[in-house]
């Protein structure tokens, strides 16, 4: 699209800000923001235990981070990548379990099976708003325990606008 295109789309809704900027389903410019965060240290899961995996890092720029969830600051239909690596397992029997909480409710489930290290788990597909909040949970089976391994590329969370461009903000 052309910027004489652009300028006549500004032009032509007034005062009020540009959302995107489309060529029938393909969104060519939007003003959502991607966001994510990654592991920053490493993280110990205790034996019988359900709770958040703490201590997270901003993925990308603009990205805000709260009480161990991803805080959104746009409303957008996003796909969800994440994964989860872990460092060190202690004797025990079963998988571990990780949910990606939505606003506290689980939209997504993987898991870690005794003696493997690594989940990178299935994209999930959801709409965010304004406020909304993810985070990942984990779910530990009596007698079993592990460490969760930080950096960009072991353990993270992060969400792209589905379906076309995102600019990130700087």
């Amino acid at each position: 699209m052309s910027s004489a295109a652009i300028a006549l789309v500004r032009a032509s809704i007034g005062n009020t800000a540009v959302q995107k900027v489309s060529r029938g389903a393909d969104i060519i410019w939007s003003a959502f923001t991607a966001m994510g965060m990654n592991k920053n240290g490493t993280f110990a899961m205790e034996s019988s235990t359900t709770a958040l995996i703490g201590g997270w890092a901003v993925r990308t720029p603009g990205s805000v981070i709260a009480n161990q969830a991803l805080v959104c600051d746009g409303a957008a239909a996003v796909t969800i990548q994440w994964k989860i690596t872990l460092t060190s397992m202690w004797p025990g029997a079963g998988a571990v379990t990780f949910r990606v909480l939505k606003n506290g409710n689980s939209i997504g489930t993987g898991s870690i099976p005794f003696n493997s290290s690594t989940g990178t788990f299935n994209p999930i597909s959801t709409t965010v708003a304004p406020g909304d909040t993810l985070a990942i949970q984990y779910v530990t089976p009596f007698g079993y325990s592990a460490t969760v391994a930080a950096g960009a590329t072991s353990t993270y969370l992060y969400f792209e606008q589905a379906g076309g461009v995102t600019r990130s903000k700087t």
